[in-house]
Formats: structure tokens, C-alpha cells, sequence
């Protein structure tokens, strides 16, 4: 009764303060609040929802109190990675149908967007209730979960594509590093619905700080990191400028990758970094190890030099700058093949999510560009600046962020001229 009394209260008092005219006066103090919540060491959204809830009562039919209102339920559901097993099915529900509805109302948000826009933001919520059974073993519940994220509006088919053309680059049994909901959850999506190269280990550097998740992938992939329950729950951050690894080839003891790692948490190595460690220790000279091409978290290793653009993935070379284990055919062959999907045209026009998802295409395009003219091979570096012209039109696919295009075009004169 109390809060059906304080909610009423709210919505009289928003209803005085703030006439249809003054919507963004009386949003303000909701987005204050929930703002807040974001910074705060103990994150409380109720008073957000309960303020979202009221606007969204005046104003029905404004995109942005239901985009707000989404992420804040989303937010009381579960506040970080860390917690996504609990991922509560009611509160994700109530979350996905504020998206939906701002689907309805205005196929092309223009509203403030607070991470996501609102169709990647339903296949997060879908993902993570699909991933949060996963984890408990309820393989076709996830299946069931990563459709019905289809089914409302989610996973949109150019992202699919995209992210399967960047699967199907990798080598048989390969470990693929993702970042991005766009990328990781998609990738899972793809494995679960379509069974798209269920042979590849997806790994998210973004959850590797959780131990659900580390737990997950051990238990899914036997021997991949060899740590016990407690070891797993015992890892902590650790504090240090830099440190090297030597790991040493099992079957000839001449070879050795040897490594400076840097931690990528300021001064300290997170539990992601000392995971990343182990799995190279056990995979490195076994598997194919590729980053995606959004990825930055090689980089912020100092794995730079040993990566090599193959592609719409990296792939870490255990050579380092050895170009003698490269084959320069593996950088140029499978462009040919990645397309814009049929309907990406009227999509691009409505998600920037998926207009930045797909620069992932000109970001791959221009790293083996760079790649083949710092190797004297211009007339190869020509052959796909002419593709990378042709295929992704600036008219259809919109350059983000803007600093691409200025990179893009520099190395465009750099090659053709």
C-alpha cells in the first residue's frame, strides 16, 4: 500500500511539475538519479524505477522514459558481469518490452543512449538470461532464450552475418577472443541456434574477471585452464609495472614464445590478465589462438607484434614478427567472401550499433592494408582498397568513429597514389 501511495504522490507531483511540454525538466531528475546509481560503490536503482515509472505514465508515447526505464530494470536485474548467472527471467522480460516498445514508437531511437541502442540492447538481455542457463546446464532453456532475443527484435541478420563470416575465418579448433555484446553474445548465439563452428572456443575478455565465468569455461572445455574451484575463487588483482613469460614449444625445446606482459588495469593485473597468461601457457603452441578484430585487449597486453590480421580476426602469431610462418595468401583470401547482408541497408539506416559493429569490416580491411604495404606488397594493398571501396560504401555503411574515415582515406592516398 505504502508504495502504491508513493507512486501515486509521484506521478501527481511529476504531473504538476512537468506538463507534456516539459518533458525534459521532469527527465532530468530521473536521469540524475539513475546516473548517480551508475558511479555509486552500492548501487540502488529503486528510486530510478520508481521516477521512470511515473514518466513513463505522463508521457507514454516518449521513446527515451521507455529506453530508460528498460536499462533501469535491467540494472536492478543484475549490475555487473559478475553477477549475470542469477539473471532473473521476470525482470528480463519487463526490460526487453521497454525496448520493444521503443522499437514501436521510433524504429530509429534518437533519444540519450546510455551504452546500447535499443535492439543490441535486447539481444544483451536475452543473451544473459541464455548464458545465466548455461551455466546451470540448461542447454535448450538457452537455446529458447537466444530465439526469443531474435523473435522481439534482437540479433539483428547484418550483425549475424558479420560475426559468422568472422567465425567461419577461423582455423579448425581455434580459441576467438571477443570483446562487445555485439560480438561475444552474437558468436554464442550463432553456436546455440545454428550450431556455427561449435568447434571454436569463445572466450569474452570482459567476463574473465568473473569466476562463473572462468568455472564456465574450464567445465565446458577440460584442460583449457587447469585451476581448481578454490585456486579460482582465490585470484585477486596484483599489483606490477610489467612482467615476462616464457613459454616453451612442448615438443622442441628450442622454440620459445617469450612475452612482456603489461597489465591492462592501470598499475595492476587484473584476474583477466592472469587467466590470459594461463591459457596462452596451455594453448599456444596447440590451438589457434585469434583476437577479434574490435578487440583491443591484445594490445593492452603488448601482444601487438604478434598479431597478425587474417581476415576479420587476429591471429596471434607464436613468431611474433617472423613473417617466415605467415602466408601472405591468409591475409587477402577470405575478403572476397564478406558481403553486406541483404538487408543491411534499411537496418544500418535505424541501429548505430550495428553501423559501428560492421566498420569492423573496414577495420580488418585497413590493419591487413597496412599489414601488406609494410611488407612491400602494394599491388595486393591496391586489390583491397578497391574492394574495401566498393563493398562499403559510405552512402550505405556510415563511418564510426569519424577518426576511421580520416585513417582510412590517408591510407587510401598512401596506397593509390
Amino acid at each position: 500500500m505504502k508504495n502504491i501511495f508513493h507512486l501515486f504522490f509521484l506521478l501527481i507531483l511529476l504531473k504538476v511539475q512537468a506538463q507534456p511540454t516539459d518533458y525534459i525538466y521532469a527527465s532530468r531528475k530521473a536521469k540524475a538519479e539513475f546516473f548517480q546509481q551508475e558511479k555509486a560503490e552500492k548501487k540502488d536503482y529503486t528510486r530510478a524505477k520508481e521516477l521512470w515509472e511515473a514518466l513513463v505514465q505522463i508521457f507514454p508515447n516518449k521513446a527515451e522514459a521507455k529506453y530508460f526505464l528498460g536499462y533501469t530494470l535491467d540494472r536492478i536485474n543484475v549490475t555487473d558481469g559478475s553477477r549475470l548467472p542469477e539473471y532473473n527471467l521476470a525482470l528480463a522480460t519487463a526490460a526487453s518490452e521497454q525496448f520493444e516498445a521503443v522499437n514501436k514508437i521510433t524504429p530509429k531511437y534518437n533519444g540519450e543512449l546510455i551504452v546500447l541502442d535499443p535492439y543490441s540492447k535486447i539481444s544483451s538481455i536475452w543473451s544473459s538470461k541464455a548464458l545465466a542457463y548455461l551455466v546451470t546446464d540448461k542447454k535448450d532453456s538457452a537455446v529458447w532464450a537466444f530465439k526469443e532475443g531474435k523473435k522481439r527484435g534482437g540479433f539483428l541478420d547484418p550483425i549475424l552475418e558479420m560475426n559468422r563470416q568472422m567465425m567461419l575465418s577461423c582455423k579448425k579448433d581455434a580459441i576467438l577472443f571477443t570483446t562487445g555484446d555485439n560480438v561475444s553474445f552474437t558468436c554464442y548465439y550463432l553456436q546455440n541456434t545454428e550450431n556455427c563452428r561449435k568447434d571454436i572456443t569463445i572466450i569474452d575478455v570482459s567476463l574473465l574477471d568473473a569466476n562463473w565465468y572462468i568455472q564456465f569455461l574450464q567445465k565446458n572445455n577440460p584442460g583449457l585452464i587447469y585451476l581448481t574451484e578454490n585456486e579460482i575463487n582465490q585470484l585477486n588483482y596484483q599489483i606490477a609495472d610489467t612482467a615476462a613469460v616464457h613459454i616453451t614449444h612442448p615438443f622442441d625445446r628450442k622454440k620459445q614464445f617469450t612475452w612482456n606482459i603489461q597489465p591492462s588495469y592501470g598499475k595492476y593485473f587484473s584476474i583477466a590478465d592472469q587467466i590470459m597468461v594461463i591459457l596462452l601457457s596451455k594453448s599456444i603452441y596447440q590451438k589457434p589462438i585469434y583476437f577479434s578484430s574490435s578487440n583491443t585487449y591484445g594490445n593492452q597486453l603488448n601482444l601487438t607484434k604478434f598479431l597478425v590480421q587474417q581476415g576479420l580476426v587476429q591471429w596471434l602469431n607464436p613468431e611474433g614478427e617472423n613473417r617466415k610462418e605467415v602466408n601472405p595468401l591468409s591475409l587477402t583470401e577470405n575478403f572476397p567472401k564478406y558481403l553486406l547482408h541483404k538487408k543491411a541497408a534499411p537496418i544500418l539506416k535505424l541501429s548505430v550499433d550495428a553501423q559501428t559493429t560492421l566498420n569492423q569490416y573496414r577495420v580488418a580491411y585497413k590493419n591487413t592494408i597496412e599489414q601488406l604495404m609494410k611488407w612491400k606488397m602494394k599491388n595486393e594493398a591496391k586489390k583491397l582498397v578497391r574492394f574495401m571501396q566498393n563493398k562499403y560504401p559510405e552512402s550505405i555503411l556510415p563511418f564510426i568513429p569519424l577518426n576511421l574515415k580520416t585513417s582510412i582515406l590517408t591510407l587510401e592516398k598512401q596506397v593509390l597514389y
